[in-house]
């Protein structure tokens, strides 16, 4: 389960590196073990979208699992987020 907590620390830890190197315009979450998001962690997920959209990055979300895809589906949320199958394929 993500909770708000680690995605908190996740989210200090990109504005951090995003301060230190400004020439990140790429910022993948690895979502492949996670199997449930509540909703407060969708709410933080949209604030780091939002800092990384004004930050000219790109925020991918990989490896989501069909569950929690559902979730995203549900919420509408999948139309903030773009999705890659694995870290690996958002790199190429």
């Amino acid at each position: 389960m993500m909770d708000d907590d680690q995605l908190k620390a996740l989210t200090r830890a990109v504005d951090d590196e995003a301060r230190t190197n400004s020439g990140i315009s790429l910022v993948v979450l690895d979502l492949s073990k996670v199997a449930i998001v509540p909703s407060l962690a969708l709410g933080l997920l949209v604030q780091m979208a939002n800092k990384c959209r004004a930050r000219q990055q790109k925020l991918v979300l990989a490896g989501v699992q069909p569950q929690v895809r559902q979730v995203f589906s549900i919420t509408r949320l999948d139309r903030i987020f773009q999705f890659a199958e694995s870290a690996e394929a958002a790199l190429d």
